[in-house]
């Protein structure tokens, strides 16, 4: 039975799809315009730095894909790069992949979901009454789920700030705390100052490392299913407190 399938799949032809079907989808062409104005920060950043032309490109425009994939590479010393390159490298940690891919951070679908919703959030304050949908191409996001986004990325962008803090705490400087942690709990893997691609994070106190490794978990599982994981014994240990007060 498989045999005669196969027969009949090799007789039909096999047409990729049109290339409209990829120009108009939202979602990669917020990822393409993302690396091409991070290629283009990075690249003016190292022209002005005496860069030549295409090393400065080659340079920029890996790094730009390295950290939006979260692979973590680096074929420069981007921690050496301009204040403005650098700040723009970190907030671009938390870009991440498109939907489906093995990248980490927060994806790029959520931010497309996020900036569409915006806008009709605050048309909802001027008509309270009418119902407004988000919309990714042809099909409308169920309000269920782009309720959550927002959150979502408040509770992402939270855990990299509250991990810098408990890094600060331990005696590291800001810059290399805030930049640990947002690489953690992204899985971008480098970050800037004692952090940054030529060093390590040997430095990191014990505790510190401890602490990078459950963001890296919590980041990789996108932290709402350890909140899931988490919510059950959270209510156990609730009632069993109360009861003891009690």
């Amino acid at each position: 039975r498989l045999w005669r399938r196969l027969r009949g799949v090799r007789g039909r032809r096999i047409s990729a799809p049109p290339l409209a079907t990829y120009t108009g989808d939202p979602e990669l062409r917020l990822y393409l315009g993302v690396a091409l104005l991070a290629t283009g920060v990075f690249f003016v950043g190292l022209l002005r730095a005496g860069e030549e032309t295409w090393e400065g490109l080659r340079h920029a425009a890996f790094q730009a894909v390295a950290i939006i994939t979260t692979s973590g590479f680096a074929t420069d010393d981007f921690d050496a790069w301009s204040d403005f390159s650098r700040m723009f490298l970190l907030l671009l940690m938390f870009c991440g992949g498109c939907v489906g891919s093995t990248a980490g951070s927060i994806k790029i679908l959520r931010w497309v979901i996020l900036l569409r919703k915006t806008p009709l959030a605050v048309r909802a304050v001027a008509q309270p009454h009418t119902e407004m949908r988000v919309r990714v191409g042809p099909r409308a996001v169920p309000a269920s789920l782009s309720g959550t986004i927002g959150e979502f990325v408040l509770f992402f962008v939270g855990l990299a700030l509250a991990g810098a803090l408990v890094l600060i705490a331990l005696g590291m400087d800001p810059l290399t705390a805030l930049s640990a942690s947002a690489a953690s709990v992204t899985n971008v893997g480098p970050g800037l100052g004692g952090v940054g691609p030529t060093a390590s994070y040997a430095a990191v106190p014990a505790a510190g490392k401890l602490m990078l490794s459950a963001l890296m978990v919590v980041g990789r599982l996108e932290v709402v299913t350890v909140a899931v994981l988490l919510l059950g014994p959270l209510r156990s240990l609730r009632f069993r407190l109360r009861s003891l007060v009690g």
